[in-house]
């Protein structure tokens, strides 16, 4: 669902929080975008971070080109 909102580029902010734990491959949060170079990437504004126990949160809004 995540991946599907960024690429019709409908998603207003995201929102992670990262834990301080090691699970190897896990499961991946965004899907494949097509995005080949860092100038294709999708930047983020007005973003925050901060710590929520012992975790970290992470927040910012996408620049959509």
């Amino acid at each position: 669902v995540l991946t599907s909102f960024i690429k019709q580029k409908i998603a207003d902010r995201m929102i992670v929080f990262i834990a301080p734990i090691i699970i190897g491959d896990g499961i991946p949060a965004i899907g494949d975008l097509g995005v080949a170079t860092i100038e294709n990437s999708i930047a983020l504004n007005e973003t925050e971070w901060f710590k929520s126990g012992p975790d970290l949160f992470f927040s910012g809004r996408p620049i959509w080109k």
